[in-house]
């Protein structure tokens, strides 16, 4: 038994999961140390640039990302082996190749095949596409023989090329043995099938000539009929065609596995990835008497004989798969009595320990097989090597390339996409005054019209037509990322910052700052060398809905650059309209640049027909043929639509030549005839299943899986019981073969696997239409969403109650599980799961999101920090501590991982108190975890740093500015003498308190000393350089060096353009500090200008209610006020003061001075009632929190009193200025200047 030694009977599943689990942990611990970051660097790079170039080759292909292993056998004599491979090796490998991101799929074909497969005679054919399958898209390992002695179900083809069958039926005809009744049965069973190329005679189903219900009434009857159809093609295939073609009418269903998966590969293939597990019943012949001996074996019916042609088929196979398969594990294992008057002979675990041995070893060597393939496969180090980016380019590449095979495009859209590429041709090579493509090339049209394969088109045009620019395309919906809009546009920043090698931009905040980037990126990028050509499709199911307004697209292009866009036209979608007004109010006529797409005309419409039938090696009769077409040409009032004739297309496929169309042979409109496609699937597998399939794909937040199909779907007893009509797995799961073969049904270009996740998508929104309708109609939507949000709900969260508090929750579980439980109204498991370590770790469940939960359940902050901090305190709990209760200084290798993981909790809940506002949890929060790290000898100072600055933050929004400093300090010290950008980062925090409170000697030094390591790690262009130098700037303008503070922020200005392009805030809150410099001169004029120009760049940049824009607005009021343009001053004074109370409280300081200089001004133009109300309520506010013997009380008081007596209500002015003196003195005192200037303004 190897290192596992001997097996304790009735733990012998316990055994094989951990042996399994030690193999390939090994190998996988192994794989790991050798390759992972010893990449190709070289080869790594060339295949990026390649990809974000957009340059696809027709070898290029998605990187496998599942192991996919097809396991062969006869059913009856393996039932053990299978079912001990499906209980205790199948989990253990699924979940051990889920870490290399590899699912683990397994083809058995004992279950999930339903009547309609039997009944069409598709079973073979089934296994057939199903081995392909895994050849084509397995990592590793495609093929597990468990041949042993029994050769097995032995059919003839339920196809026969109409050649061979007609020169068998001439010869059996002919032969005077052959009967008048087995002609008739000939004849009666094959019809001849024109539509097939090449033209096929075809086995009729068994339902069109014994009736629907054959299988309950006469089931005898078919396998008589089978038997003698049987006879009848032997004897001809032996008699006239050739030994090997013969040999198809007497080839077991196992052998052509074998024959297919192994003997037709060459070496090397059967070397890495085939296996045959042998085994030997050495003493079969000797019990052939036993019950159970049909089972192992081939008997001649209702004998104790053994069938000598199957005998000797299998003995010749077996013999020939000896020579074939370079990896081989043999048994010999004795034959098991049955019990007396029982059929449980042969195999028996159960009753002897040496068969128990032989199937765990057995189990063992095909885990270790598997796992060996697995690591040694090239495809494994592909399925790692591409980024995220990578992928998402390299996806929506191939989607292009592939949506428009079979398609044609007419010759004036062919005309129009090539006049625009061409534009962009003469533009690059023509002078700089040469005029480019303005505007992007928008392409409408009605759902179904042909608008994604126009922008596939598009893109393929753009490659063959310009080979040296750079393409890059996004089909919205197709992926996860391309689906929100914040995503979408960083993914297309990164892709082209990727293709001109230019440094991929930081994370943006929110869409509009990922929208500057984008329209820096286009600006600074493309060249007349290397132009950019940006394909843009279905913008209008962009999330969220405001985005579809397109805002966010640069409407004005540069040179070298053509973007296409493609949307529908509804009005409520927004797409259309917006970019409509847009075009018009740049003074464009939308008409040039805004192109419907045109019924596809029917001559396009035959060729388009013709060329999707071939693809299925299908044609049409004449008749058939024009039935289509004219149906195609009155979809939907004759709008010719694209998309019905090619779901038409895939239903005639179905139709032999024989076939007679009637009026509703296809429906009329496009959304019916896919609806006819669903009904078809339906038929095939099951209305319970299909629908519920889609079901949960409905009541997802993100869409599902098929892994995550499957684990919900086996809570539903309801379905398995549909599912397992004649054997149920010991496992009682249902097989993931069945949610492969829906996919399959609707064909890979209509219902795909999208993204790392491999999450189920429709390529077409009506096919989500119909699917949404056919899915909830009929039933009560919301109570049926409930449930099936509830059953996903149990399973994530069992899974999620397993994770160890120290770990991390898997990131899909993390985002659709709290969703799920808020969607069910669970509150109480809800908070439990919010609360967890584990979930608040995760990266699935950003801030945002966790903030979005709380307000749903309500919980105020303080009670959330109490709840937060009682889940946390039991992960220490259990960990080894000093006599103080503190961590011990060197705990071991495993408990400091999970004291680290406890300080990666705390610090999230910090991070999490501090988005939402609250600094003094945050502060709380941040400073439970001190003594944790002090305690733990921790070599990580830039994670000590981080958290002293982050307290340090904390207590800087909450103005306590020396405790600010001395956590700044501490921060400092623990990151020690090295120079890195976080010591900057807080040296700059540093040098900002030090500004505030005036301090600028020391604000100074702290920022020199972050220069020059800025300087030398980023370079004095960087931002981070710019960030600094700014700050340097504000120091000189405050001391008086105005002309250098204006220097400095001139190098920012160019920096920051640079970097991040004209429309930039940061370029807008530069040329704000210009107009500030240029204000402390005296050069108002100057000063204008730019406090203008910043307004025009920070405005559109944030919208006109944030803060920095009212800076700007303040700015400017008060150099208009110095003009003596006092209307203009009041203007500005009182946008300033209306941004700041919307943000910050109308009794915040910058509120105050706001409305102060708002009264002034309006004072000086006459508004008395204005001024008095103003700054009545700045004198209302200063003495609620200053108290009316505070000297700015004292002058507040006094202005006031000027305006009222300007205003001639003397009395109240009067009493002003009695509360003025009495306030002043006690503020200043009697002796005191101020005093003496109040007093005397009495």
């Amino acid at each position: 038994m190897g290192r596992g030694g001997v097996i304790e009977a009735g733990k012998d599943g316990e055994w094989v999961k951990e042996e399994v689990r030690r193999e390939v942990g090994e190998l996988l611990t192994r794989w790991k140390e050798d390759n992972v970051g010893k990449e190709d660097k070289v080869g790594i790079n060339i295949q990026r640039q390649r990809i974000s170039q957009g340059k696809l080759e027709p070898s290029d292909a998605l990187p496998r990302s599942a192991v996919r292993v097809f396991i062969s056998s006869t059913f009856t004599d393996t039932k053990e082996e299978r079912d001990w491979l499906l209980q205790y090796v199948h989990p253990v490998l699924e979940r051990f190749f889920a870490e290399l991101g590899l699912q683990y799929r397994v083809t058995d074909m004992r279950w999930g095949v339903r009547d309609l497969a039997t009944d069409q005679h598709s079973t073979s054919m089934i296994c057939m596409k199903e081995l392909r399958q895994c050849e084509k898209l397995s990592v590793g390992a495609t093929f597990v023989s468990l041949q042993s002695e029994k050769y097995g179900y032995r059919p003839f083809p339920p196809r026969i090329e109409s050649s061979e069958f007609r020169a068998m039926r001439k010869f059996l005809f002919t032969d005077p043995v052959t009967t008048p009744e087995e002609k008739m049965l000939l004849d009666v069973w094959f019809v001849e099938d024109l539509n097939a190329v090449p033209a096929h005679f075809v086995l009729r189903s068994i339902g069109t000539v014994l009736g629907a219900k054959w299988r309950q009434k006469n089931s005898a009857l078919w396998w008589d009929t089978f038997s003698s159809l049987q006879t009848l093609l032997r004897r001809a295939a032996t008699k006239i065609l050739p030994t090997e073609r013969a040999h198809d009418y007497t080839r077991s269903v196992t052998e052509e596995e074998v024959t297919r998966g192994v003997f037709g590969h060459p070496l090397e293939f059967r070397r890495r990835n085939v296996l045959w597990l042998r085994r030997d019943l050495i003493d079969l012949d000797a019990h052939t008497g036993d019950a159970a001996a049909s089972l192992f074996t081939d008997m001649v019916w209702g004998t104790a004989v053994r069938e000598a042609e199957a005998k000797q088929l299998v003995g010749r196979l077996r013999s020939r798969m000896a020579d074939s398969f370079p990896n081989v594990r043999s048994w010999e294992v004795p034959f098991c009595p049955s019990t007396p008057g029982a059929r449980d002979g042969g195999v028996c675990p159960s009753k002897r320990d040496d068969h128990r041995r032989y199937l765990c070893e057995l189990c063992v060597e095909y885990a270790r097989f598997v796992g060996r393939a697995v690591v040694g496969s090239d495809h494994l180090r592909e399925a790692r090597g591409l980024t995220s980016l990578e992928r998402e380019a390299l996806e929506h590449g191939l989607f292009a390339r592939d949506c428009i095979q079979g398609t044609v495009q007419p010759p004036a859209f062919r005309e129009l996409v090539d006049a625009y590429l061409l534009a962009v041709t003469l533009e690059h090579g023509g002078a700089e005054g040469s005029t480019p493509v303005r505007f992007p090339f928008a392409v409408y049209g009605d759902a179904g019209r042909g608008k994604t394969v126009s922008s596939g088109f598009i893109f393929a045009r753009a490659r063959k037509c310009i080979p040296e620019a750079v393409v890059v395309g996004r089909f919205v919906g197709f992926t996860a990322a391309s689906s929100d809009a914040l995503m979408l546009v960083e993914s297309v920043v990164a892709q082209i910052a990727e293709a001109y090698g230019q440094t991929k931009p930081p994370e943006s905040e929110d869409l509009t700052e990922a929208s500057l980037r984008l329209k820096h990126m286009i600006a600074t990028c493309p060249s007349a060398e290397k132009p950019l050509v940006l394909v843009l499709d279905s913008l209008d199911k962009l999330r969220p809905a405001k985005a579809r307004s397109l805002h966010w697209l640069p409407l004005l292009l540069p040179r070298h650059v053509t973007v296409f866009i493609s949307m529908l036209p509804n009005e409520e979608l927004q797409c259309l309209p917006s970019w409509k007004d847009r075009l018009v109010d740049h003074g464009a006529r939308w008409e040039e640049h805004c192109v419907e797409i045109n019924p596809l005309a029917r001559a396009d419409g035959e060729r388009v027909l013709d060329g999707l039938l071939m693809r299925s090696k299908r044609t049409l009769q004449r008749e058939q043929r024009e039935y289509v077409l004219d149906k195609f040409a009155d979809d939907a009032a004759g709008k010719c639509n694209p998309l019905y004739l090619h779901t038409a297309a895939r239903l005639s496929a179905r139709w032999g030549s024989g076939f007679k169309v009637r009026g509703d042979s296809l429906p009329n409109g496009t959304e019916k005839a896919i609806a006819m496609h669903f009904e078809y699937v339906e038929n095939i597998h099951g209305p319970l299943f299909v629908r519920r399939c889609f079901g949960y794909l409905i009541a997802s937040r993100r869409g599902i899986s098929e892994g995550e199909l499957r684990q919900v779907m086996n809570t539903d007893e309801e379905v398995k019981k549909f599912v397992f009509q004649y054997w149920c797995p010991p496992d009682n799961a249902i097989p993931p073969l069945l949610y492969v073969r829906v996919r399959r049904e609707f064909g890979e270009d209509v219902l795909r696997e999208t993204g790392s996740g491999e999450l189920w998508s429709f390529s077409h929104s009506l096919y989500d239409a119909v699917m949404r309708r056919r899915v909830l109609g009929g039933v009560d939507e919301e109570g049926f969403l409930f449930e099936l949000r509830s059953r996903l709900a149990d399973v994530r969260l069992t899974r999620v109650r397993t994770v160890s508090p120290y770990e991390q929750v898997a990131a899909r579980d993390a985002d659709e599980l709290p969703w799920l439980l808020m969607k069910c109204d669970r509150v109480g498991d809800l908070r439990k799961v919010l609360l967890m370590p584990q979930m608040l770790r995760s990266s699935g469940l950003p801030e945002l999101d966790l903030v979005q939960y709380w307000l749903f359940l309500q919980e105020s902050p303080e009670m959330l920090y109490e709840q937060y901090m009682d889940s946390l305190a039991a992960l220490t709990d259990p960990l080894p501590r000093d006599g103080a209760g503190l961590p011990l200084a060197d705990p071991g290798t495993e408990d400091h991982d999970k004291w680290m993981a406890v300080i990666d909790a705390f610090s999230r809940l910090g991070d999490f108190f501090f988005s939402l506002g609250n600094h003094v949890q945050s502060q709380r929060v941040y400073e439970r975890l001190i003594p944790y790290m002090e305690s733990l000898s921790i070599s990580d100072a830039a994670l000590l740093g981080r958290l002293y600055n982050n307290i340090a933050n904390a207590f800087l929004h909450q103005n306590e500015l020396d405790t600010a400093l001395s956590w700044y300090e501490k921060a400092l010290v623990a990151h020690g003498q090295v120079d890195s950008v976080p010591v900057s980062d807080v040296l700059s925090n540093m040098a900002k308190v030090h500004m505030d409170t005036g301090d600028l000697g020391k604000a100074k030094g702290y920022l020199i000393r972050a220069l020059d390591i800025i300087r030398t790690l980023r370079g004095p262009e960087s931002l981070e350089y710019a960030q600094l130098e700014t700050n340097m700037a504000i120091c000189a303008g405050r001391e008086g060096r105005v002309d250098d503070a204006i220097a400095a922020h001139l190098r920012c200005l160019t920096i920051r353009k640079d970097h991040l392009g004209a429309e930039h805030p940061d370029v807008g809150s530069t040329i704000m500090n210009l107009g500030v410099q240029y204000m402390r001169l005296g050069d108002y004029d100057k000063a204008i200008e730019y406090f203008v120009g910043a307004l025009a760049v920070l405005t559109p940049a944030l919208g006109g209610d944030n803060p920095r824009v009212g800076s700007c607005h303040y700015n400017t009021a008060i150099v208009f006020f110095n003009q003596k343009n006092y209307a203009k001053a009041a203007e500005h004074y009182q946008a300033a003061l209306e941004i700041y109370q919307k943000n910050l409280g109308p009794e915040h300081p910058q509120c105050l001075d706001a409305a102060k200089g708002s009264s002034d001004a309006n004072f000086y133009l006459g508004n008395f009632a204005v001024a008095i109300d103003l700054m009545q309520f700045v004198l209302d506010v200063r003495i609620k929190f200053l108290t009316e013997s505070h000297g700015l009380v004292a002058k507040t008081l006094y202005d006031l009193a000027r305006i009222c007596e300007a205003a001639d209500d003397f009395p109240k002015a009067q009493s002003l200025y009695d509360r003025c003196i009495e306030s002043a003195k006690v503020a200043f005192g009697e002796e005191s200047e101020n005093f003496q200037i109040l007093s005397q303004a009495r």
